[in-house]
């Protein structure tokens, strides 16, 4: 089990990561094509990212029930 500080420094670099990857994907569609190697792998990072965030979002408020609901919601969506 995570602290709730855990969460929040975790979901800080999740957003940045997002972001990231975001920008690279967006870069690589750009400049090739939709099915090469290396706009799947971005796509497919992006969708990873999001969907850890998804589980991470979901673990934090059963480890941490008391902790108001808005906490909870911007530790890995939401502003930073």
């Amino acid at each position: 089990m995570m602290e709730f500080s855990e969460h929040q420094k975790l979901g800080k670099k999740l957003k940045d990561a997002h972001k990231n990857i975001l920008y690279a994907k967006a870069l690589i569609s750009s400049r090739y094509p939709k099915k090469s190697k290396q706009a799947v792998t971005a796509e497919q990072a992006l969708k990873a990212i999001k969907d850890l965030k998804l589980i991470m979002d979901n673990v934090v408020g059963k480890e941490h029930p008391l902790v108001d609901d808005n906490k909870l919601s911007s530790c890995y969506f939401g502003e930073k």
